[in-house]
């Protein structure tokens, strides 16, 4: 089984993970957040749990996620929506993988982040 820890958002994430001492293995996170993006947050999980894998989930299309990595296929990703057992599968297929793929660098991040409150432009922070 799995200890699944659920939090509502990228900052409470964040929170949950300094005060974790023992390893983080998967981040779930959808791309698209408010306050701040789902590759931000991995990428500053890693920064506190260095072998953390990272899966991306989103229900936005390939066209409004064009600057984002994951689409490139680099990073893993699961579209919205989905079933309960595809999700286990990929899961454990993330999981299982031989490297954990990093996280976007924050110099390749999308040049130009997404809200999910009318598609307006935010900043990363």
């Amino acid at each position: 089984g799995y200890l699944v820890v659920d939090v509502a958002d990228g900052a409470r994430a964040l929170d949950e993970a300094r005060q974790r001492p023992e390893p983080v293995h998967l981040v779930i996170t959808d791309v698209i957040m408010p306050g701040m993006s789902g590759p931000e947050l991995a990428r500053r999980i890693q920064s506190l749990h260095a072998a953390a894998k990272i899966l991306f989930i989103s229900g936005y299309t390939d066209q409004v996620l064009s600057d984002y990595e994951v689409l490139r296929g680099r990073l893993p990703l699961i579209p919205k929506p989905f079933a309960p057992d595809a999700l286990l599968r990929k899961v454990r297929e993330v999981l299982d993988s031989a490297d954990a793929p990093a996280a976007i660098p924050a110099d390749r991040q999308a040049q130009r982040p997404i809200s999910p409150q009318g598609l307006e432009p935010q900043s990363l922070r």
